[in-house]
């Protein structure tokens, strides 16, 4: 297999709307950010059928257009997105669900960072619970906490996280360094005479990312190359963006280590499950726990922190219909294991292939292509 890592500018300002209507009289969309995976995913599928003359013959296929992208560049899958400065060579990644920061109140601008951890039955003697897993996760604080939003990981602050190792201040980066809110406004055109529809005015946010801030999105395709240069049209209204190679992405990050007796699985990316908040592959057993199961690997989990699911639709551009509303779990949900038989190494195989590899359900697994249910292990 090879592996294409694009650094992505937009030009301008990106639409990048998530799953939420808007558009009558007052109306305001917000964007979404980071945008979903299959943003970049259409976006460089769609580049490489206009480079093979091929964007009408994939229109009048219809649902069989991925069979095009076949024929181009195998089996292509999303791996990993995140932000990125091209002129200091670092990355981006939004915090993962197990770590909460916290305000200061003190004249510093970094905040407290205090990590999730599942809280063990021994500790929870005379509390009542509902948590279908055996130890809830928490954060442990000798003051209350006030939570604070929009910080994000660089690649060296994520890498300690996987390693179960400390985060220090110069790990952090907030999202108004890394893009603003730019919204815009928008009059509604009449479907009939082509002009204002009178009183229908709205507004939508933008997204404006800062100076040498752009995308990466790394692919891993059998066969052919995907584009390096040259321009794309990326999200909402088909906003021009440059491409550039970008070859500084470690190649094992959340790689599973071996020996493991305990680990986490976090998702890099969200996942549509049909399980609500279990993410694909982990099953029930008689007993009531929950297991997830490789080849020459077994674990057990006893603890999870996930937020309220998303839903996932999007428009199929070949079928020139809406995709199936899916629910979904959000990126940065976490999973807490522990190894029951086998190694904990042998769980490369999902963290290469993703979640989804073995979804065979309508509407899911042809979500694996577009970089949805992709995972990180990291130790406990």
């Amino acid at each position: 297999m090879n592996t294409t890592n694009l650094f992505i500018k937009p030009v301008d300002v990106l639409y990048l709307r998530g799953n939420k209507l808007f558009g009558g009289p007052g109306d305001h969309g917000d964007n979404l950010m980071p945008p979903w995976p299959s943003v970049f995913t259409g976006a460089v599928c769609s580049r490489m059928l206009a480079d093979n003359n091929l964007l009408d013959k994939a229109a009048a296929m219809g649902s069989n257009a991925a069979a095009l992208i076949d024929e181009l560049a195998g089996r292509l899958t999303l791996n990993l997105i995140a932000l990125a400065d091209n002129t200091k060579n670092e990355l981006y990644f939004p915090a993962p669900g197990d770590i909460v920061f916290g305000k200061n109140t003190d004249s510093e601008t970094r905040p407290h960072v205090h990590m999730v951890k599942p809280v063990m039955p021994a500790a929870l003697s005379d509390c009542a619970s509902s948590s279908p897993v055996i130890a809830p996760a928490g954060i442990r604080s000798a003051s209350p906490v006030k939570p604070d939003s929009g910080w994000w990981l660089t690649r060296e602050g994520l890498r300690l996280h996987l390693s179960g190792e400390k985060i220090e201040a110069n790990h952090l980066k907030h999202a108004k360094c890394l893009w603003i809110s730019d919204p815009r406004l928008g009059i509604a055109l009449d479907p009939g005479s082509r002009t204002a529809d009178e009183g229908r005015i709205y507004t939508s946010d933008t997204v404006a990312l800062s100076c040498n801030i752009g995308f990466v999105a790394s692919f891993c395709h059998e066969k052919g190359k995907l584009p390096a240069d040259g321009l794309v049209r990326l999200g909402g209204d088909g906003r021009g963006a440059e491409v550039f190679p970008f070859d500084k992405i470690p190649t094992e990050l959340g790689k599973p280590q071996a020996g493991l007796k305990k680990f986490r699985m976090i998702l890099s990316t969200p996942c549509p499950s049909p399980h609500g908040w279990l993410p694909p592959g982990v099953i029930k057993r008689e007993d009531g726990s929950y297991m997830i199961e490789a080849v020459h690997c077994r674990a057990r989990l006893y603890s999870a922190a996930v937020t309220r699911h998303e839903v996932i639709s999007g428009w199929d551009v070949a079928k020139h219909a809406p995709k199936p509303a899916l629910r979904m779990i959000p990126a940065g949900s976490v999973y807490w294991f522990e190894v029951e038989q086998g190694d904990s190494g042998n769980l490369e195989s999902i963290w290469s292939d993703g979640l989804l590899a073995g979804v065979a359900v309508d509407g899911y697994s042809g979500r694996r292509r577009e970089g949805f249910g992709r995972v990180w292990f990291g130790k406990a």
